[in-house]
């Protein structure tokens, strides 16, 4: 148990935030990712494919990096398959981006050291909620892979290749707690470009864990700006017990 603690409600991201997205999956995905577009007719290899993902993920961590990598490559016009050269670029971008997000996922997968006991220890205090963007079926399999569904009260799935936003999740579990001062809820993820934004917009208290992936991704604006910032999840402990 956590006693003390301010906060009512907890939000937490699950990619770099309680899975080890980078050491355990991103390499993997980013290598399928090259081989689907190199297979659709990217014009380039596998190897310098990822050689040039890492270095333009690094360069502008916003962007749409497929496309880059269709723009920065081109595309073999032998291997359109009929298709003009707008659609054939488009359907070398959807293959590296669907091999990478769209992916089967399989086991084992483990959470960061701690987590279990952390989520454990949390809810006899608190009301917790699991936000996750990205596939559906590819993070509902990470979810089942990593048995986390029973710490959570609501398990939410944004849609992001529909283009679903994180927002729409925060707001609806604002809305579940209605009676609950916005600055009782505490958003815990990695994005500050996703759930930290969304969680400051809406008043919550706002957590980084800056790891993984985009831990190199700055604040663009003030909404951006995480009030607490963790390197480990496990760490969240000391933010909760503190008063102001």
């Amino acid at each position: 148990m956590v006693s003390g603690s301010r906060f009512r409600v907890l939000i937490f991201d699950l990619d770099d935030t309680l899975l080890d997205t980078w050491a355990q999956l991103v390499q993997p995905a980013a290598r399928e990712a090259c081989q689907a577009m190199v297979a659709a007719g990217l014009a380039t290899d596998v190897t310098t494919c990822l050689g040039k993902r890492a270095a333009l993920f690094r360069e502008a961590p916003r962007a749409d990096l497929y496309a880059s990598l269709v723009a920065f490559f081109g595309v073999d016009t032998a291997r359109a398959d009929g298709l003009d050269e707008a659609a054939h670029r488009r359907r070398v971008r959807d293959a590296g981006y669907d091999a990478y997000f769209k992916r089967d996922v399989r086991g084992p997968l483990r959470p960061f050291d701690g987590v279990y006991e952390l989520l454990e220890a949390l809810q006899a205090e608190h009301r917790l909620h699991l936000v996750t963007s990205g596939s559906p079926p590819t993070q509902q399999r990470k979810i089942e892979l990593l048995a986390l569904a029973g710490y959570f009260h609501g398990i939410h799935l944004v849609d992001s290749p529909a283009g679903q936003k994180k927002e729409s999740a925060l707001t609806a579990i604002r809305a579940t707690y209605a009676h609950v001062e916005a600055h009782h809820f505490l958003c815990v993820g990695d994005r500050v470009d996703r759930e930290i934004r969304a969680a400051n917009q809406l008043g919550m208290v706002s957590c980084r864990i800056r790891y993984g992936e985009f831990a190199h991704l700055d604040a663009r604006d003030a909404f951006e700006e995480p009030h607490y910032e963790l390197s480990e999840v496990i760490a969240l402990r000391e933010v909760l017990i503190q008063r102001s």
